[in-house]
């Protein structure tokens, strides 16, 4: 696998899935706070993606924007995502999972919180 097109830090979660999976049915702003939750780990930067995460979840939510389920494995891929994950990540995902974009938008301000505070997330 080439880091051009897999990526370790896309295909790091061991769901079966990438982030390509996921994101390439989204619209913009809504995959690309999808991306950088899924990557904040991966990357050496968590708190640069969590707040990009969060800034494209704002944006989202501002446009109305619709997290799509369809074709059926983006409703499966958030549902493992939501099943390997804790904590806020896990209202995250749960938040994606329901087109709630107030809970996405919260759990990743809890996220940033606790990584300011010197603490896992």
């Amino acid at each position: 696998m080439s880091n051009i097109d897999h990526p370790s830090h896309y295909n790091d979660r061991n769901i079966g899935f990438e982030c390509i999976d996921l994101t390439q049915f989204q619209g913009f702003c809504a995959g690309n706070a999808m991306k950088y939750l899924w990557r904040f780990r991966s990357k050496g930067k968590p708190m640069e993606d969590l707040r990009k995460a969060r800034w494209y979840a704002q944006r989202a939510s501002m446009m109305g924007a619709v997290v799509l389920h369809a074709p059926g494995s983006c409703e499966r891929i958030l549902s493992a995502l939501y099943e390997s994950t804790t904590g806020f990540e896990r209202v995250a995902w749960q938040g994606f999972y329901s087109r709630d974009w107030h809970m996405v938008i919260e759990a990743l301000d809890r996220m940033i919180e606790r990584l300011e505070d010197g603490k896992e997330c």
